[in-house]
């Protein structure tokens, strides 16, 4: 029995969801959307009309300061994870720092300018709605840690947007397993719906993007109808390394 503790530390992650911003011409819209069953096509427009700038993150500091802007739907980041197993103890010890931010959806209001053209102006952000559940699952030779994250627009956006939709809105889904090995080695799953768009950052540093642009009219349908209180279709997104 080893009787010197083994000590792993594994790096940071991060999530980052948002709805990328789109004029209200329905020419402008992504095909898919495009093609979704009227009224919805409707509802897709004021979607990406009410998107955000892409995120620009390289630090923790940015990251801080993408929340306090608000222009994101979710932000969910796990921080300073340590796991040592003391055999001579008989004990695992697991130390982490998760962050979970729930969104905000922007207020605009677009005004034609000429040409085609449009300009916005921004009156506000609306508070989204969800839960978190993170579970640790220690064992002799690996650790994972879980975050399950749900998230959706506020009830009063989520009524309006059933007028067109006919569905008030699931909850969107971010989840993060985290395995961090025994040996040192670590593994990352990035698991959720194909709303909103999503960047996958290891300590700070952007490895991948889901763009929700260039899903399918079917997939798109499937979010759609998964409907109130329940959650939106999960897909395996993307795993690190």
């Amino acid at each position: 029995m080893n009787s010197t503790p083994t000590v792993v530390r594994g790096p940071s992650t991060a999530v980052v969801g948002w709805i990328p911003i789109i004029e209200p011409d329905f020419n402008l819209l992504p095909p898919s959307y495009a093609n979704s069953p009227w009224p919805q096509s409707w509802a897709m427009q004021g979607l990406f009309a009410a998107g955000n700038p892409e995120p620009v993150i390289s630090s923790d500091a940015e990251f801080q300061n993408l929340v306090q802007l608000k222009e994101f739907r979710i932000a969910v980041a796990l921080q300073d994870i340590q796991v040592e197993w003391d055999d001579a103890q008989g004990k695992i010890d697991v130390s982490h720092h998760e962050i979970v931010v729930l969104g905000y959806t922007p207020l605009n209001v677009w005004f034609p300018v000429g040409g085609g053209s449009w300009s916005h102006r921004n009156y506000g952000y609306s508070s989204g709605i969800g839960d978190d559940d993170v579970q640790v699952r220690p064992d002799v030779d690996k650790c994972v840690i879980d975050i399950y994250v749900r998230f959706k627009i506020s009830w009063l956006l989520n009524v309006l947007q059933s007028c067109f939709t006919f569905h008030l809105a699931p909850s969107a889904i971010v989840q993060i397993r985290y395995t961090l090995y025994r040996n040192g080695s670590t593994e990352i799953a990035y698991f959720g719906s194909l709303l909103p768009s999503q960047q996958y950052y290891i300590n700070w540093q952007l490895q991948k993007q889901h763009d929700m642009k260039i899903v399918s009219t079917q997939d798109i349908g499937s979010f759609i109808t998964a409907g109130n209180c329940k959650d939106a279709p999960v897909h395996h997104l993307y795993t690190w390394p």
